[in-house]
C-alpha cells in the first residue's frame, strides 16, 4: 500500500492523512521572553509604560521591563505578593500580609505603608484552605484605595499620603480574600464564610449582609472566592459548591445563578462578556457561559479532569481567553496552557502552552494581562512570561493536504445473511497550532457506514475515521466505488473528496463452512539480510484475510506499516525500503486471522 502525506513525512496513519500547518515550529511559539521568581506566581501582572509589575511568593513585587523581562527594581513586602498591583501616575500600591504599601513606580522605594495597630504582631492565617491563593487586591476610588486584610476588615487609604480615611469590621472578623465593588458611595465586599457586605463609605455604616447559597454548614459555607462583578443592579460571584451567587446590591437578597451539581469551587474570577457571565471552576472542570439576566445557560466547555480555571476570562475580538490551571496527560491541553475558544460557540480555535509544571493546582493561576497582542503572566513555577499573540492568530490560517489516492477493500466474501467487511482506517493528523474540526457528510451509497466520535482534533493530535462496509444479502457481484466528502471549518466552501472501492468477486461468493482450519500460513525471512536501503518480505495465506505487516524497533516501537488490508490467499511480498532509518536490529510482525509470527533482520548502513 502506498502512502502519500506531502505534509507530515513518515507519520503512517493509512491512506489519508492530512495536515495542517502553521507558520510556528517551536514549543512554545511567540513566547518572547520569561523571567524565573523564587517563588510560586498567582499575582496577576499589570503594565505601565513599559514596565510590568507582578508579585511572588518570594516576599518580593517585581518590576520588569516589558520589552526585555530584565528585573528593573524589587521590593520585599511582609509576607506573599499574591495579590494584583494597584498603579496611579507614579505610586504603585500593594498588599501584603494584610498590610497595604505606597511605592514609588520608577525606583520601587517604599514611600508610605499602612500597618494598622491591631495586626502588628498578631500571626498572619496566609492560607484558609486548599485553594486559597489569593489575597484582596486594592481597588481605587478617587485617590483612596480599599483593601481587605486576614481578620474581616476593610480599610481606606489615600494613595499620596498612606493615611486611612476609611475602616468596617465585619463581626466574623474572616479573611477577605477578594478585591471589593464599588458603586457611588456604596462598597462591597465578601469574606471567607460566605458572608457578603454592603457598607456606606461616607459614613462606614452596614447597608446589608448577605450570605452565599451553600448545602452545608462552616467549614464549607459558600467562601467568596473570586472578585465581586458589578453588573447592572446585580452582583455576581463564585463561591464553594459550584454555586454562582447572583445578589440584588439595593437589599442583598441572593439567588442562585448558576449550580453545576459538584462539590467543587467556583475558582475562575467571572466576566461579563456581550451580556453573558462567563466564569470557570475547579473541580467542575468547565468554563460555563450564561445570561446575565435570566441566567440561561449558553454553552459549557468541557477540561480535562486534571485541569482547573483560576483567572478571568479576557476578550480578543470574538475570543474568549482562558487561562488554565492544573493540566498534563494525554486528555489535557497541556501542562500551563491558555486557552482561546469561540465566544458565541466555544469551539476552540487556539491555544498557548508554556513550560509549567504539571499536576493539579500547577500551571496559570491568574489572569494574563492583554496589551494589543501581547500577553504577560505567572506560573505556579515562579516564571513571569510575555507572550505575543501574533503567531497564534496566524495558526487561524491553515492548509489542507488531502491524499485522494483510492481507499481499496479488496474482494469481499459475501454470505447469506449479510456481511460486515473488513475495517479501513482513514488517518488525520493536525500539525498545526490551532484547533481543527471536521465532519463527514453521509454517503450516497448506503452500503458504506462512518464510524466516527471525533469532534474536532487539538494540535498536533491525530485520530482516524474508520469505514466499513455492510453488505446486504442480495448484493450482487461487481465492483464498486463511492465518495467519501470531508468538510474542515477552516474551509466552509470546500470539500474534500476521498475515493473507496471495493469488489465481490464469482468465486468468493460461498458458503464454505466457516470452521474450516488453515491449510498454510507462513512468513520468510526478508531477503536480502543484512540490507541497505531497501528489503523484501515474503508471506503466504491459507485464506483471504484482514492482514497487517508492520515493522518494530529494538525499544518495541512500531515504525512503519507495511500492510494494512483485505488481503487474498497465496503468496504476497512487499518491499521496505528503510531510507531514513538507523542502523540496528528491527523486528517484523505479521498478523492474519489467528495466524501471528515475527522475525528479525538486520539493517547495516
Amino acid at each position: 500500500m502506498k502512502i502519500r502525506s506531502t505534509k507530515v513525512a513518515g507519520i503512517v496513519y493509512g491512506v489519508l492523512l492530512i495536515g495542517l500547518t502553521s507558520v510556528s515550529s517551536n514549543a512554545q511559539p511567540g513566547k518572547v521572553w520569561e523571567f524565573q521568581t523564587k517563588g510560586r506566581v498567582f499575582s496577576s501582572a499589570q503594565v505601565s509604560e513599559g514596565v510590568v509589575i507582578i508579585g511572588s511568593d518570594d516576599h518580593f513585587l517585581y518590576a520588569l521591563s516589558a520589552e526585555t523581562g530584565d528585573e528593573l527594581w524589587k521590593f520585599e513586602a511582609f509576607g506573599k505578593v499574591r495579590s494584583t498591583a494597584l498603579i496611579k501616575d507614579s505610586i504603585i500600591v500593594i498588599a501584603s500580609g494584610s498590610r497595604l504599601y505606597g511605592l514609588n513606580k520608577a525606583s520601587g522605594q517604599m514611600l508610605w505603608k499602612h500597618e494598622p495597630e491591631e495586626i502588628i504582631g498578631v500571626p498572619l492565617f496566609n492560607n484558609q484552605g486548599r485553594w486559597d491563593f489569593h489575597d484582596s487586591s486594592p481597588i481605587l476610588v478617587d485617590s483612596v484605595a480599599y483593601y481587605g486584610n486576614d481578620y474581616g476588615t476593610i480599610y481606606g487609604v489615600n494613595i499620596y499620603s498612606g493615611v486611612q480615611t476609611y475602616k468596617f469590621q465585619s463581626e466574623a472578623e474572616t479573611a477577605i480574600r477578594t478585591k471589593p465593588a464599588v458603586v457611588g458611595d456604596t462598597l462591597y465586599f465578601g469574606d471567607w464564610d460566605g458572608n457578603l457586605f454592603a457598607t456606606k463609605i461616607s459614613d462606614t455604616s452596614l447597608v446589608w449582609q448577605s450570605v452565599a447559597l451553600t448545602d452545608f454548614g462552616p467549614p464549607f459555607y459558600g467562601q467568596v472566592t473570586t472578585d465581586i462583578i458589578v453588573e447592572g443592579d446585580y452582583l455576581f460571584y463564585g463561591g464553594h459548591l459550584e454555586i454562582v451567587n447572583t445578589v440584588n446590591r439595593q437589599n442583598g437578597n441572593v439567588q442562585e445563578a448558576f449550580r453545576s451539581g459538584g462539590s467543587g469551587w467556583i475558582s475562575g474570577f467571572p466576566e461579563v462578556i456581550n451580556g453573558n457571565v462567563v466564569i470557570g471552576g475547579s473541580d467542575y472542570h468547565n468554563i460555563i457561559s450564561f445570561d446575565k439576566d435570566d441566567f440561561s445557560v449558553n454553552w459549557v466547555y468541557n477540561l480535562s479532569n486534571v485541569e482547573r480555571v483560576f483567572s478571568q476570562p479576557f476578550q480578543l475580538d470574538s475570543l474568549l481567553g482562558v487561562a488554565i490551571g492544573g493540566g498534563g496527560g494525554d486528555d489535557s491541553l497541556g501542562a500551563g496552557s491558555i486557552l482561546f475558544i469561540d465566544e458565541a460557540s466555544a469551539k476552540p480555535v487556539a491555544k498557548i502552552t508554556v513550560d509549567a509544571e504539571e499536576g493539579v493546582g500547577h500551571g496559570i493561576m491568574n489572569t494574563p494581562f492583554r496589551e494589543g497582542k501581547d500577553l504577560y503572566f505567572g506560573t505556579y513555577g515562579g516564571k513571569v512570561i510575555k507572550v505575543n499573540l501574533d503567531s497564534h492568530i496566524d495558526s487561524l490560517y491553515r492548509e489542507v493536504d488531502v491524499d485522494t489516492g483510492i481507499v481499496d477493500f479488496g474482494e469481499l466474501r459475501l454470505r447469506s445473511t449479510g456481511y460486515r467487511g473488513r475495517v479501513k482506517r482513514i488517518g488525520i493528523h493536525n500539525t498545526g497550532d490551532g484547533f481543527e474540526y471536521f465532519s463527514t457528510s453521509n454517503l450516497p451509497d448506503s452500503v458504506l457506514k462512518i464510524t466516527n466520535d471525533i469532534d474536532y482534533l487539538k494540535p498536533g493530535v491525530s485520530s482516524f475515521l474508520y469505514v466499513d462496509i455492510t453488505l446486504p444479502e442480495e448484493t450482487p457481484p461487481g465492483f464498486y466505488e463511492t465518495t467519501l466528502e470531508i468538510h474542515f471549518n477552516s474551509f466552509p466552501d470546500t470539500i474534500f473528496t476521498k475515493r473507496i472501492k471495493y469488489s465481490i468477486e464469482n468465486d468468493l461468493i460461498t458458503t464454505a463452512d466457516p470452521d474450516e482450519k488453515p491449510k498454510s500460513y507462513s512468513l520468510s525471512q526478508n531477503y536480502p539480510n543484512p540490507f541497505n536501503p531497501s528489503t523484501n518480505i515474503s508471506f503466504e495465506l491459507a485464506v483471504p484475510g484482514y492482514t497487517t505487516l508492520s515493522i518494530f524497533n529494538v525499544a518495541g516501537r512500531e515504525v512503519a506499516t507495511l500492510v494494512n488490508e483485505l488481503k487474498t490467499k497465496g503468496n504476497h511480498t512487499v518491499t521496505f525500503n528503510a531510507m531514513g532509518f538507523s542502523s540496528g536490529v528491527y523486528f517484523y510482525v505479521l498478523k492474519s486471522g489467528e495466524f501471528v509470527e515475527t522475525r528479525k533482520m538486520v539493517l547495516l548502513k
